[in-house]
């Protein structure tokens, strides 16, 4: 009998010695778990940091170039940067289109830079001021002269200002946000 007391003794003390040895090494392990988690959170924390800190220059630069696309695409600094003395309509509402595409696809990448909603005004501002002048120039006539549809852009241009305007209130909002 005392052969069986002692082994049951010997599986008592087998049993909480493995249960300890079970208990400390899982506490061990969530530790370092635990450890090894905070340690790749404050490392992603400042990758984060870092690339704000690199991509901030670049991102306010192209809410910078968006800005001065949609200044540049206004009727007046479009009109005075493009139209020339006893230059005919069709020669400047050419140039007028010429000029607005290719001044959005040298722009196209800044997209990645602004905000879903920011970029959907802008393109409606640009689409708007291609409307404009397809629509004044589809009221000259074959002799108009650049000096005409001018006129019509400007006495016309109050919707597409409106666009804008818009456009610009919004990137400037979100640039504020970046810095801020």
């Amino acid at each position: 009998m005392e052969t069986y007391l002692t082994i049951v003794l010997l599986l008592v003390v087998v049993a909480i010695a493995v249960l300890t040895s079970y208990w400390t090494n899982k506490t061990l392990r969530e530790s370092w778990d635990s450890i090894i988690q905070k340690d790749l959170a404050i490392k992603r924390l400042g990758l984060k940091s870092e690339t704000i800190t690199q991509t901030l220059p670049i991102r306010l630069q192209a809410y910078e170039r968006l800005v001065l696309l949609l200044e540049r695409s206004k009727p007046g600094h479009l009109l005075n940067r493009l139209s020339e003395s006893g230059m005919p309509a069709s020669v400047l509402h050419h140039a007028i289109v010429t000029s607005l595409r290719a001044e959005l696809e040298h722009n196209l990448s800044q997209q990645i830079y602004v905000g879903p909603q920011a970029w959907e005004a802008l393109i409606e501002s640009h689409q708007g001021m291609l409307n404009l002048a397809n629509a004044c120039f589809q009221n000259c006539n074959e002799n108009s002269s650049g000096i005409d549809l001018a006129r019509l852009i400007f006495q016309n241009e109050a919707q597409t200002e409106v666009l804008n305007q818009k456009a610009i209130r919004l990137l400037k909002a979100e640039a504020l946000q970046l810095i801020n």
